[in-house]
């Protein structure tokens, strides 16, 4: 959301560029060509800048990004068997207020080691759909015959942790929140 700012900074950086611009060129009346045209490119030039800046972010951020794999490991404890294409997540904080969504499609050594943590859950299906609908992923598809819904609050220090399992077809989903 804090991106929006950067919309009306480029208008102001891009006039403020502009002004000076026009005041070097009345004071130092550039008699080149060449001159000119850099007179003229400087308020696309700063312009540029803060663009430039969001784009490094962006591309650090995504290098830093944890993989799935070690999402399951902060929630679960425990390295996974599955591959990370049997794995689709998405992780919202940091340290407080941190949420993780995941759909993956676990190894039976995985499923056993998941289901010995968790126990059966009051939580709905359909509340439980609403949780990841919330975040409007193209992802979260939850739609299962006979959903089996499971739950480990309090485990590792997550206030929220439930998993829909559905058995026939080899899929599990959850959503862990740590505030």
């Amino acid at each position: 959301m804090w991106t929006l700012l950067f919309i009306p900074l480029i208008g102001l950086i891009f006039l403020g560029m502009a002004v000076v611009a026009t005041i070097a060129a009345f004071v130092w009346r550039p008699k080149r060509p060449v001159q000119w045209l850099g007179l003229a490119t400087l308020p696309f030039g700063c312009a540029a800048l803060p663009v430039l800046a969001l784009m490094l972010v962006s591309g650090v951020t995504a290098l830093l990004q944890k993989g799935d794999a070690a999402l399951f490991e902060e929630v679960w404890g425990f390295v996974p068997d599955m591959r990370e294409d049997q794995m689709l997540s998405d992780d919202f904080g940091m340290v407080s207020d941190r949420w993780i969504y995941m759909r993956m499609e676990p190894s039976p050594r995985d499923r056993q080691r998941v289901m010995d943590v968790i126990r059966p859950s009051e939580v709905t299906p359909v509340q439980f759909d609403f949780m990841g609908e919330g975040r409007q992923f193209s992802w979260w598809d939850t739609s299962c015959e006979a959903p089996v819904m499971r739950e480990a609050d309090g485990y590792r220090g997550w206030r929220l942790l439930v998993v829909l399992d559905c058995p026939g077809r080899r899929e599990m989903w959850f959503v862990a929140h740590r505030p």
